[in-house]
């Protein structure tokens, strides 16, 4: 797609009932959304929820890390306008990208069981 005229590939995984939680709390949704922002660099955007907080970390080049602060404080106002709880809003400069497996941690047990696909 066309982002204020940079191209952008993006590629987004999205996990509604992650299990990461151990069982001990209700299951909450994780979305990860990679891109490549022509001209900019890779991103990656990893948002999960918990005790009804909407939590987000944002792996991304280092010259727009350096506005971490606005960014983070954009993001959580974001949250809500949407009727959203801002949890923890963290902003980084990427080291390396994020593996699906990083992520979505249960991933790879569950595909030994079978694949659930939804779109």
């Amino acid at each position: 797609f066309q982002w204020d005229g940079r191209a952008v590939f993006s590629e987004m995984w999205v996990d509604p009932d992650d299990g990461h939680s151990g069982g001990q709390e209700e299951a909450s949704p994780r979305l990860l959304i990679k891109m490549d922002v022509e001209g900019l660099g890779a991103f990656d955007l990893l948002i999960s929820g918990s005790g009804g907080k909407t939590a987000m970390q944002v792996n991304c080049p280092r010259q727009v890390a350096a506005f971490s602060g606005d960014i983070s404080r954009d993001l959580g106002e974001i949250l809500q306008r949407n009727g959203l709880t801002p949890g923890d809003i963290r902003v980084s400069a990427m080291r390396s990208p994020m593996s699906i497996s990083d992520a979505f941690p249960n991933l790879f047990q569950e595909v030994k069981n079978g694949v659930d696909v939804k779109v």
